[in-house]
């Protein structure tokens, strides 16, 4: 969170492939979401929270 703060962001989105090499990062300045984090996993087409994977 303070690394956000810091570089002027409040919201962080990493798309990678669970083994640490990160394909896109999205930036975003304001957000109303309601968690810190969330995890999830999209596989064949199919987007799933970690209990459904």
């Amino acid at each position: 969170e303070d690394e956000r703060n810091a570089l002027g962001y409040d919201a962080l989105i990493e798309y990678s492939d669970g083994n640490g090499n990160v394909f896109e990062t999205h930036k975003y300045r304001s957000t109303d979401f309601p968690l810190d984090a969330i995890r999830l996993f999209f596989v064949d087409g199919t987007l799933l929270l970690p209990s459904e994977y």
